[in-house]
């Protein structure tokens, strides 16, 4: 679950689920489109937070959903210009 609209189309690889204990699950989303806040701001700001179930314990519990804490990322943004002439 991705916090805000700006990921979209999320996908994450089937194969590696489930996770073992230690695992990594890389999830891949369409593209992200820079926005004038971006710009005016001088980076770019996401933040996700992975939901996920436990396997169910051999006594058939279904345990509740897990939660990850929040990650976050800051991306700097450069403004440069190539200006073609004619």
């Amino acid at each position: 679950m991705a916090s805000g609209s700006a990921l979209t189309s999320i996908v994450c690889p089937a194969d590696k689920q489930p996770l073992v204990p230690g695992g990594v699950l890389t999830c891949t989303g369409d593209p992200y489109k820079v926005t004038k806040t971006d710009l005016a701001r001088g980076r770019i700001e996401k933040s996700a937070v992975a939901v996920g179930k436990p396997p169910v314990s051999p006594g058939g519990i279904v345990p509740s959903s897990v939660e990850s804490g929040a990650s976050s990322v800051s991306v700097p943004v450069v403004k440069s210009a190539a200006p073609k002439l004619a």
